[in-house]
């Protein structure tokens, strides 16, 4: 390699050999020359290692390493611990970047040191950006991080730069072992130490869409819960409601929307168990002084959901049916979405706050 790289980006791979091609290849369309990518893969059954060793043999700035099955969280930390640019930033092997992600970054990063860049991404390949931001992004204060949560971009870790000494020196690392939820959490450590470092740094939102997120791979864990779903959003979401509230003292209406959107995750896990066991953990969930607790909040915020009746009165059945409905028969789903939130109105009592379906 000619030049140290600038930035790593780091790829676990498993099992994605219909896909992987497309996404190492993004790499290699990189305007930005100094990269290294870090292929982990993580006891693969199919031709993934072979794909990745052939695009090793293409291009040294292509590292591979591989291991027995661990998951994705340990395929993660091994290429932590194998990197050692400046700055590092991952990657799945079903996904794919936009040709200026890393320049565009690696500049909003020179011009702002004490930020946290992030960008978005879409499902869409048509919807990726391939041009650098016109006008130069604005640093937002810490407090806002409530806020960029809502907007789609604080959990994934595909969304951000990291700063590789930061990590190392914080010893940060991907939980092991869980399968939901890993991503907020290294994220939320992340941010903490950066607080720590620079009490007054900033979040740098690039607002383009700089990554490609495919909805398409079976194996991803998107297409399924986890059976300890609804607990982990619980732990998930009172880590995320802690940090904003006390770490970084984020606007109150924001913290209103993050409960709505815990409640609506939480009742979505609920809907989606099977009947018995349904029942059994609604009434438990409601039971609990946490969760008490956020439905006080939400009423005291002027929430409106079409769910919150139903699961502050345990009813089940109508609880699937909602679910269900919104799933199969989304238009009817939001005219009585939309019902709902009318008559509230008529009645004087006009939500303040509401998920739109």
């Amino acid at each position: 390699m000619k030049n140290p790289p600038l930035a790593e980006i780091i790829v676990p791979v498993y099992n994605a050999a219909g896909f992987l091609e497309a996404c190492l290849d993004s790499i290699l369309a990189q305007t930005e020359p100094n990269w290294r990518a870090i292929l982990v893969d993580d006891g693969s059954t199919d031709d993934s290692a072979a794909i990745c060793q052939r695009y090793v043999s293409r291009d040294e700035r292509f590292t591979l390493i591989r291991q027995p099955n661990q998951g994705v969280s340990a395929a993660r930390n091994t290429g932590i611990r194998a990197a050692c640019a400046p700055y590092l930033l991952f990657a799945d092997a079903d996904d794919q970047l936009s040709p200026v992600l890393l320049s565009a970054a690696l500049e909003a990063q020179r011009q702002h040191p004490h930020s946290v860049v992030f960008w978005s991404f879409r499902d869409s390949l048509d919807a990726l950006d391939l041009q650098p931001p016109l006008n130069p992004a604005a640093p937002c204060p810490s407090s806002s991080l409530a806020a960029l949560h809502m907007s789609g971009v604080l959990c994934p870790v595909y969304t951000k730069l990291y700063n590789r000494a930061l990590l190392w020196e914080k010893e940060i690392r991907f939980e092991t072992g869980k399968s939901l939820g890993e991503d907020m959490m290294f994220n939320l450590d992340y941010l903490l130490a950066c607080q720590r470092r620079q009490p007054d740094f900033t979040l740098l939102n690039l607002d383009k869409a700089y990554y490609f997120y495919n909805p398409g791979n079976p194996s991803s864990l998107t297409h399924s819960l986890p059976p300890d779903y609804c607990d982990r959003e619980i732990e998930l979401f009172q880590r995320l409601i802690s940090v904003c509230r006390d770490s970084f003292h984020c606007p109150q209406q924001q913290l209103d929307r993050i409960d709505l959107q815990y409640f609506e995750t939480l009742a979505d896990g609920v809907a989606a168990l099977p009947a018995e066991e349904g029942r059994r953990a609604l009434t438990s969930y409601r039971r609990l002084p946490d969760i008490q607790a956020l439905l006080a909040r939400l009423g005291q915020a002027g929430a409106y959901s079409p769910f919150l009746v139903l699961f502050s009165g345990c009813r089940y059945r109508q609880l699937v049916f909602l679910y269900r409905l919104r799933i199969r028969r989304p238009r009817w789903f939001q005219r009585l979405f939309w019902l709902g939130y009318r008559l509230r109105t008529l009645r004087g009592k006009a939500p303040e706050l509401y998920v739109s379906p």
